[in-house]
């Protein structure tokens, strides 16, 4: 069991010092003159739900999203080898799960001026 704990303890202290490379290598840009962020487009669709499970799809406009060179997200940005893999995004619109049994919507009284 002590090997077990040994183990895991050195391969957290194997991520925690790659994230940390990473972070410093994207925050300073190292090495030299390499590009920090990267500007992917993001090809999103609305995905509309209709009755008898059916879903129809209809394009929306392309957002630009900005990514981070690097293996670990930092900054408030994705990573870019993942957004580049991913630049599909459905937009889910269309009916609601229903509540619960048991489980009331209260409803709002009138207002009198």
């Amino acid at each position: 069991m002590r090997t077990f704990w040994t183990i895991l303890g050195l391969c957290a202290a194997a991520v925690a010092i790659l994230y940390i490379f990473d972070f410093v290598s994207a925050k300073y840009a190292i090495p030299g003159n390499r590009q920090v962020y990267a500007d992917v487009t993001i090809s999103q669709y609305w995905a509309i739900k209709e009755k008898g499970n059916k879903i129809e799809y209809s394009p929306a406009d392309p957002v630009v999203e900005r990514c981070v060179y690097a293996v670990f997200p930092h900054f408030g940005y994705k990573p870019c080898w993942y957004l580049m893999r991913h630049t599909r995004r459905a937009i889910e619109v269309g009916a609601v799960e229903p509540l619960p049994p048991g489980e009331l919507i209260a409803e709002k009284s009138p207002v009198r001026a």
